[in-house]
């Protein structure tokens, strides 16, 4: 599942998981994201969008004329933005919109990253039109079987995980890449690495 990295008062990033199809981003809230359903969006203002809902990690960004955002340093003028992993997305209030107190750390805009990077986890294998190999012991991975896909996303090959085969743990790294396989792994990119 795709996330936002958001910064607190005291500077600190947190992960908010895009767990819905759309989110607001309004600077001039204490959260500035914001779930919305389909029916109740603006029709101004700056949303995050999943392209598709089968889609897990591809979005985009949709912006009003006056709004205030930049990502990656340059401004959205065309009001769409497809995003992509790590990008940083800059939102200043719009004009004549809620105001922040003076103190706000915030008042200023909010800084945000999108990113697609997800943690490993053991899910039933989803049937596939047809037959994909475990990368590690190349034998075919039965639907429903316990299995892994690579989180990372420049890989997401998948591997055995449970029963007999337990492939995705046989390494201290996926078998096609560096990502690792510990149970407790973190992300392998936070803003604190900027």
């Amino acid at each position: 599942m795709a996330h936002v990295f958001t910064q607190d008062v005291a500077g600190c990033w947190a992960l908010a998981p895009l767990d819905s199809d759309c989110f607001v981003l309004d600077p001039a809230l204490r959260r500035p994201l914001k779930p919305i359903s389909d029916d109740a969006r603006p029709r101004s203002g700056i949303l995050l969008q999943r392209i598709a809902p089968a889609s897990r990690r591809a979005w985009i960004l949709l912006s009003a004329p006056q709004a205030r955002v930049f990502v990656n340093g340059d401004r959205v003028l065309v009001g769409m933005r497809l995003l992509r992993d790590r990008d940083e997305i800059l939102v200043y209030p719009m004009p004549g919109g809620r105001r922040r107190a003076k103190s706000s750390p915030c008042a200023k805009g909010v800084r945000l990253f999108f990113s697609t990077e997800e943690l490993a986890q053991v899910v039933p294998f989803p049937a596939a039109a047809h037959e994909v190999f475990c990368v590690r012991c190349q034998q075919v991975i039965d639907a429903r079987h316990p299995a892994v896909q690579c989180p990372n996303p420049e890989c997401g090959h998948w591997h055995h995980a449970g029963g007999e085969l337990e492939c995705w743990t046989y390494e201290a790294a996926c078998a096609m890449c560096n990502q690792s396989t510990a149970a407790d792994a973190d992300s392998r990119w936070t803003p604190e690495d900027l």
